[in-house]
């Protein structure tokens, strides 16, 4: 019966070590997911400035040209400006590339839009996605 009793207290303290390592695992898991959901919102916040830039600088662009043409004024402005635009571009794509590393995307085989992994449908084209 002793030896019964012991032989129950082991299996209960695997059993317990068991659980409390799986409780263990599941928090770092949890931790993980909560930096890459908070990178990936601090990198989401980028990217709508970057896209509020370039918004403002095609305003800009149109205006400069719009008065180029109107007034007949030098096309270096506007020379200037499409540099700056180019570099938006350049530090979205960096941006948006950032946001793959931490969240990985899938795309679609239709029409190459970036999708979630658990997509069912493409939310551009509408394609199903095969698993």
């Amino acid at each position: 019966m002793l030896r019964h009793i012991k032989e129950t207290e082991k299996t209960m303290g695997k059993t317990f070590d068991d659980i409390f390592e799986g409780v263990k695992d599941i928090a770092e898991i949890a931790g993980q997911k909560t930096v890459e959901i908070v990178d990936v919102s601090k990198l989401k916040i980028e990217l709508a400035s970057i896209n509020n830039s370039i918004k403002k600088c095609h305003e800009k662009l149109g205006v400069l040209t719009y008065n180029a043409a109107k007034k007949g004024t030098d096309s270096a402005v506007i020379d200037s400006c499409i540099e700056e635009l180019d570099a938006l571009y350049a530090k979205r794509d960096e941006c948006r590339e950032k946001i793959n590393e931490v969240r990985p995307v899938r795309r679609c085989p239709n029409c190459g839009a970036a999708r979630s992994a658990s997509a069912i449908y493409c939310n551009i084209c509408g394609e199903k996605i095969e698993k």
